[in-house]
């Protein structure tokens, strides 16, 4: 029902077709865990809208930054960070009221510490903090990049682990995020993991 928005998603796969790829693994990740938390069917379409549309800002960067094959510079990285304020602005336009949407575009970068950006925020809403985490881990697990390789599913939960033992992310949230990946935590095979 919302033409521009759909329009802009269009314009992304054109641009950098591996930020389309991205947002559609991320929303699976997401009604994942929306479906092993017993989210109701509304919240799992809000939430599953929300992480299709988080890296929408990127319509507004350069292709030439999205599709660098290399580490970005400075200048280029402080671009790319404008991306999720740019992402709020476009759904806060449309006037289409998607409140966790247009949240999670805009804190998907945010930590609890106050470390991430665009803000420095550390009261994030609970769809920005699983987008962060989700966001975080497919890129690791899914991106080769020129200066690094993609991460197996363990070590990149491993590594996302000694982030929220440093206060950047909410454990609960990234404890259930883990266990909706392969609902390890029944077997009680990592059940000292988290």
């Amino acid at each position: 029902s919302q033409p521009d928005v759909v329009k802009n998603l269009a314009r992304i796969s054109f641009t950098d077709y591996t930020t389309t790829i991205h947002s559609i693994n991320v929303m699976a990740l997401t009604i994942g865990y929306c479906f092993y938390n017993h989210m109701t069917e509304k919240e799992t379409r809000q939430y599953g809208l929300a992480a299709l549309l988080h890296d929408l800002g990127k319509t507004e960067i350069p292709g030439k930054i999205l599709t660098a094959n290399r580490a970005l510079t400075d200048e280029e990285f402080m671009q790319m960070k404008k991306h999720p304020a740019i992402g709020f602005d476009i759904l806060e336009y449309t006037g289409i009221g998607m409140k966790i949407a247009t949240e999670g575009a805009l804190e998907h970068h945010e930590k609890l510490d106050g470390s991430g950006y665009p803000e420095g925020k550390t009261n994030i809403s609970e769809c920005g903090m699983l987008l962060g985490i989700i966001d975080c881990y497919e890129a690791i697990t899914n991106d080769d990049r020129p200066y690094r390789t993609a991460m197996q599913p363990m070590a990149a939960l491993q590594i996302l682990k000694g982030d929220v033992e440093k206060g950047k992310y909410n454990k609960k949230i990234f404890a259930t995020f883990a266990y909706s990946l392969t609902d390890f935590n029944r077997s009680g095979k990592y059940k000292d993991f988290f």
